[in-house]
């Protein structure tokens, strides 16, 4: 026996009811449903033209409705004004408008269900298809149905309106137009992270890359944003080590026989209250690192997402080149930055024909890809040698490629004792949203 598709007609005609009795209630109901949402495709293009009417400040009832529904020569397609009639007597108010437009809602999650089971049925049966690329794909169908069930097409008056509300809420602060780094010096290039973009921070070994990483992500945290680690080099005890000693605890058990206790219970209660998670997966695949980070997405906001580093990372299958592999994983991260509308920043190493000269675009390690998914790229600069008894090296932090800026050169202090970055020459941001 075939079963239905699932839908619900009444709860349809209850929310279109609803809004021709009080054409208040679209602002209750718009965050609820879209027009995609109806199963019906006359109730798809009634809910269209209030849609419309709402958005274009006009007035909402059965005359005008009937006159807008005409003009788009849809009056056919919805049955008449016999039909509008028949709505607004289809529920005695409009107080129950949001609970009619939830159960619309549901029903067309339902729907994206069977779309995406239908879908991952077929990523089974591909025999040709990679299992970690296939499961990767499957996670990605199912956390589609669970972000949003109208899925991502959009009339243009929809994309107009979803990034006109963005910048209302820009304006009332209730978002940051851009997500400061923390380091003024790069911010003046950068003006700071922006949500759905990637951006690739390299050097050559031990020059401060997971320095530099680790400090843009505590950073991140302090300043009220959820911020993810993926360490592929670094267990979850060696990366609190290593904030602990960027923030100036010199004195740890095994580097000092005077172990600064009270130091390290200090900063250790600052780390604990931080909305920061760690990863410390070792040859972590890929597919994996997406899974994890749209589970805690799922559950949290993530702004951030630091990659260490992507040399470390397996992609989601085996090629026999490297640097296809390579590109294979930084698309991943790329996607992973739209899909969850935060911004991720990798750690890359540079290949040998960068030692002691100044980085450019054509040393990244492996593969060209890896400047071509990116966004921005960022390299770091200084003598591999530090004179004995340095306190502050001067590093510089080149902004090689920026795809919606300019590009330039900062200075930035490395602390070797403290194994992280400082600003040289202008004022470190102070922690907090900047809107």
């Amino acid at each position: 026996m075939r079963r239905e598709i699932p839908h619900n007609i009444e709860a349809e005609e209850a929310v279109l009811g609803s809004l021709l009795i009080d054409p208040r209630a679209f602002d209750d109901v718009a965050p609820l449903v879209r027009a995609a949402d109806f199963y019906a495709p006359k109730h798809r293009a009634i809910f269209e033209a209030i849609a419309g009417m709402s958005r274009d400040r006009e007035v909402v009832d059965f005359i005008t409705l009937a006159a807008r529904l005409e003009a788009a020569g849809k009056t056919e397609l919805v049955g008449g004004a016999v039909y509008l009639s028949t709505l607004m007597s289809s529920v005695p108010s409009a107080i129950n408008a949001t609970h009619y437009a939830q159960l619309v809602s549901q029903m067309a999650m339902r729907r994206e269900m069977l779309d995406a089971a239908t879908a991952i049925a077929k990523l089974a049966y591909d025999e040709g298809l990679e299992i970690e690329e296939a499961i990767g794909q499957a996670e990605s169908a199912v956390y589609a149905v669970r972000r949003s069930s109208s899925g991502n097409m959009l009339s243009i008056a929809e994309a107009v309106s979803e990034v006109y509300k963005e910048f209302e809420q820009i304006q009332a602060g209730t978002i940051p137009a851009v997500v400061p780094t923390g380091y003024s010096d790069i911010d003046h290039y950068l003006h700071g992270w922006r949500r759905q973009e990637q951006s690739i921070i390299a050097s050559r070994p031990s020059i401060g890359k997971t320095s530099l990483l680790i400090a843009l992500a505590i950073k991140s945290a302090k300043a009220g944003y959820g911020t993810l680690i993926f360490s592929a080099e670094m267990s979850f005890k060696m990366l609190i080590k290593r904030m602990l000693q960027a923030a100036g605890v010199g004195n740890l058990p095994g580097l000092s026989d005077r172990v600064d206790w009270a130091g390290i219970s200090d900063n250790m209660g600052q780390l604990a209250d931080l909305p920061l998670w760690i990863d410390d997966t070792p040859n972590v695949n890929v597919m994996d690192l997406r899974a994890k980070a749209m589970r805690l997405s799922s559950q949290r906001r993530i702004d951030h997402i630091f990659v260490d580093y992507v040399q470390l990372i397996r992609g989601p299958r085996m090629r026999r080149e490297r640097y296809l592999e390579i590109g294979d994983i930084t698309k991943q991260l790329k996607q992973l930055a739209r899909e969850l509308d935060n911004h991720v920043c990798t750690a890359a190493q540079l290949s040998c024909k960068a030692e002691n000269i100044r980085p450019t675009l054509d040393a990244l390690k492996e593969s060209g890809a890896i400047e071509e998914d990116a966004d921005n790229v960022i390299f770091l600069h200084r003598p591999r040698e530090i004179p004995d008894g340095a306190d502050v090296v001067s590093t510089e932090v080149i902004i090689a490629k920026q795809r919606n800026g300019p590009t330039g050169s900062a200075t930035l202090a490395w602390m070797p004792k403290r194994v992280t970055f400082v600003p040289l020459t202008r004022q470190e941001i102070p922690f907090g949203p900047t809107y």
